[in-house]
């Protein structure tokens, strides 16, 4: 990780997923047992999207590299990646404004902090060859 933005990001975005995790149900205690309600979260990220997308200039440049069949991460799982290519595509296309359900623009200005406060973090610690996030800390508490 320290030596390939590739591994540094996909670890980066599995440290943003358990600060997700955290955030959205123990900090603003969401239940994705009610009947809908993970459509409707799925939605509120397509909403959010062109917020985001504007507030941070954000391009969709994803390439996938030529040899990326190659990568040993493939070896943990295979990766569609040109699914995955698709669907970037997918999250750029405007749609039409509608009332939130549950995750709100302001919502999701939070989290970016707080998870560039956490992936800052991780990054020093990566530096200096230190631990980084407690698992224990961040473990599922129910």
């Amino acid at each position: 990780m320290r030596e390939d933005d590739f591994y540094l990001g996909y670890y980066l975005h599995l440290v943003q997923d358990v600060l997700y995790r955290r955030f959205v149900y123990d900090k603003y205690h969401w239940n994705p047992m009610i009947p809908g309600n993970v459509e409707r979260l799925h939605r509120d990220y397509a909403i959010v999207n062109g917020y985001i997308i504007k507030k941070y200039n954000l391009v969709n440049d994803l390439l996938i590299p030529e040899n990326f069949s190659e990568e040993i991460i493939n070896n943990l799982c295979s990766f569609d990646a040109e699914d995955f290519r698709k669907r970037m595509d997918s999250y750029f296309i405007p749609i039409e404004e509608q009332d939130i359900f549950f995750f709100t623009r302001e919502m999701s200005d939070e989290f970016i902090g707080e998870a560039i406060d956490l992936c800052l973090h991780e990054i020093k610690c990566l530096e200096k060859n230190e631990s980084g996030i407690d698992m224990y800390e961040y473990a599922w508490t129910r």
